[in-house]
């Protein structure tokens, strides 16, 4: 997908998998105004469950803690990836909709 922004052209890919982005599958079928938040809300969900592993360092068993952060890293990056997308394409749509004054029909 290509857009522009401050007058260069960025290209990005956009990889969805079926059945496999979380994200996708809950807000394929309902409208933008309520997909919007919805992703904000996963985006929201990712950094508490981060924080939550972020803050499980600082004390107990540093060892077990550490493996279990490490054990997540590979689900987390994967879930940011998706999210990141997301909001990238959600960025991008909402920056059509006002070019087009498609929002004051």
């Amino acid at each position: 997908m290509k857009y522009k922004e401050d007058g260069k052209t960025e290209t990005f890919e956009l990889d969805f998998e079926e059945n496999a982005d979380e994200i996708l599958t809950k807000n394929q079928f309902i409208g933008f105004h309520e997909a919007g938040p919805n992703v904000t809300k996963g985006l929201e969900e990712w950094t508490k469950e981060y924080n939550k592993i972020s803050n499980q360092q600082t004390g107990g068993d540093v060892s077990s803690s550490l493996n279990m952060a490490m054990d997540k890293l590979p689900i987390m990056q994967d879930k940011k990836k998706k999210i990141d997308m997301h909001v990238k394409l959600a960025t991008q749509l909402l920056t059509e909709i006002k070019s087009r004054q498609i929002d004051k029909l």
